[in-house]
């Protein structure tokens, strides 16, 4: 290469290395750090919290039971001679259930009734000769000594009369025991005894339910205890029915369970056209007294995942809180917790609110 070139080269590739520069940082733009942004100042309609006297309603499980439930004995000694009735069969109070074998009893009873009988002639006619001695004593036909034995002998009829009369009661009701009769109206739950069976006085013969009315058995939590009271109303529905049942509060356990922190109530439901059965679950809504509870608008309340909320304006910034809603009146709903009244909020929970927002 001949000497005249070498200044040439020497530029050409100072120029290529400057250009090759320059590429190189063209292709890397320098980016300066900057903050990152709190979401843009939302403007909204704010509503201040009001607290105003609403009906709350307490939502609550429990069960159904008879109005009356009774396993029926017997009563008396005996065979059983027939059983008149069957499961599932309506009886009145005083119908006969079974009857025992009754001819010893009525033997009994008679043979009191006798001697019941002879004790009151007795008794009639030491009663003729207390007049008779106490007439001849004021007369002084009779010394004192003779008029007190007649007079004791008047009080001794008297009192075997008394027994006699007491014995022949006894065997007529023993005897009356042989007839088993339905202390109540209701239905045969079960019949327990057969013909021929021999039964004692506690026997179980039929179990009886009284269902024309039912008591609706509900379990309260300890922290709401204090607001049942005697006549408050409910209304309860059962599985696989969607009527709505009433009822009223007829009897409030006085003391809270140890074990299970809950307070038994029960109430009475009219069931005439047997529409409900002994035993059922039921879900029921108590009735408590109106108590001043802060309300919202229906729109400031948004639902994520099953989960209430809303917006609170606090130090110019949106504060996204949960809270527990209780009944709506209208178009207002009630806040049971989570707050307070006196308290601002969002009127309207738009989709474009977020918690941390400044609002104006």
């Amino acid at each position: 290469m001949t000497p005249s070139f070498r200044p040439l080269l020497a530029s050409a590739a100072a120029l290529a290395l400057a250009a090759c520069s320059q590429g190189a940082n063209a292709s890397v733009p320098v980016v300066s750090a900057q903050p990152v942004e709190k979401p843009g100042v939302a403007v909204v309609a704010r509503h201040v919290v009001e607290a105003k006297p609403l009906p709350q309603s307490l939502s609550v499980t429990g069960n159904l039971l008879p109005g009356e439930d009774s396993e029926v004995a017997a009563g008396a000694l005996g065979k059983v001679v027939s059983a008149t009735v069957e499961r599932g069969q309506r009886v009145k109070k005083g119908d006969l259930l079974a009857q025992l074998d009754a001819r010893v009893a009525e033997a009994q009873a008679a043979a009191a009734k006798a001697q019941a009988d002879v004790a009151k002639a007795n008794l009639d006619a030491a009663t003729l000769e207390c007049a008779r001695s106490k007439t001849l004593r004021e007369g002084g036909s009779v010394t004192a000594a003779a008029d007190e034995r007649v007079q004791a002998n008047c009080r001794a009829a008297a009192a075997q009369f008394q027994a006699a009369d007491a014995n022949a009661r006894m065997a007529m009701a023993n005897y009356a025991d042989t007839s088993i009769r339905a202390p109540f109206d209701g239905v045969v739950g079960e019949r327990y005894v057969s013909p021929g069976e021999y039964v004692r006085q506690d026997s179980k013969v039929v179990s009886l339910l009284a269902t024309s009315t039912l008591r609706v058995e509900l379990s309260i939590p300890e922290s709401a205890a204090s607001q049942v009271k005697v006549g408050q109303p409910l209304e309860f529905t059962t599985p696989g029915q969607s009527k709505h049942f009433e009822a009223k509060v007829a009897w409030v356990s006085p003391a809270v369970r140890r074990a299970s922190r809950d307070l038994l109530v029960e109430a009475l439901v009219q069931n005439a056209d047997a529409a409900l059965a002994p035993g059922q679950f039921v879900t029921a809504q108590l009735q408590l007294a109106e108590t001043p509870v802060p309300v919202v608008p229906k729109e400031a309340v948004k639902t994520v995942g099953g989960q209430p909320r809303l917006f609170v304006v606090h130090d110019g910034q949106l504060e996204e809180r949960l809270v527990r809603l209780g009944s709506a009146s209208g178009d207002q709903l009630s806040v049971l917790s989570g707050l307070q009244a006196g308290e601002e909020i969002a009127a309207e929970a738009r989709p474009d609110l977020a918690d941390g927002q400044a609002v104006r």
